[in-house]
């Protein structure tokens, strides 16, 4: 789940008029414990790309708390 996500936000970025160059998360700790990696590498982006703004807009993000229950 995590990891699909996060594969979304490059490929949307990759398909902006001004490319954003994403890194690819670590996939061992995507694995290992995924909410905290994703934090982690959202994380990343961010100190990677110091003075832009990001806009991450969740539909049915209700549906996040249920996963996130059930992959804890």
């Amino acid at each position: 789940m995590v990891e699909n996500l996060a594969q979304q936000f490059i490929e949307a970025a990759q398909q902006l008029p001004r490319k954003v160059y994403l890194p690819n998360p670590d996939a061992s700790k995507l694995s290992e414990d995924p909410f905290p990696a994703l934090q982690t590498w959202l994380a990343e982006i961010e100190h990677n790309n110091s003075g832009k703004q990001f806009l991450l807009c969740l539909d049915e993000y209700e549906r996040l708390g249920e996963v996130v229950k059930a992959t804890s």
